[in-house]
């Protein structure tokens, strides 16, 4: 599984280090070649952005695991685009 934490620390303050967006992204094929991804999203409320806390689970398939693992972090964000997100 890998797990990708977006943190915010305003002012570059370490002090004020807050998490505010997540990703787990477990592989479902026993790490073949190519393999499909379990992705859930989970993003703090911002208020700037009118955007309540809320979370999103999408699939990915058909990735080759011979890529970079930024490619496979582009491809869940990509997913998430479109995703339904869920307030909590």
């Amino acid at each position: 599984m890998l797990i990708v934490r977006v943190e915010l620390l305003p002012g570059g303050d370490p002090a004020r280090r807050r998490v505010i967006g997540s990703l787990e992204i477990a592989n479902l094929s026993d790490l073949a070649a190519k393999s499909s991804y379990l992705v859930d999203a989970e993003e703090a409320a911002n208020h700037l952005a009118g955007i309540p806390a809320r979370t999103a689970t999408v699939r990915i398939d058909g990735h080759c695991r011979a890529q970079s693992v930024w490619t496979l972090i582009h491809r869940a964000v990509a997913a998430l685009e479109t995703a339904e997100f869920v307030e909590i």
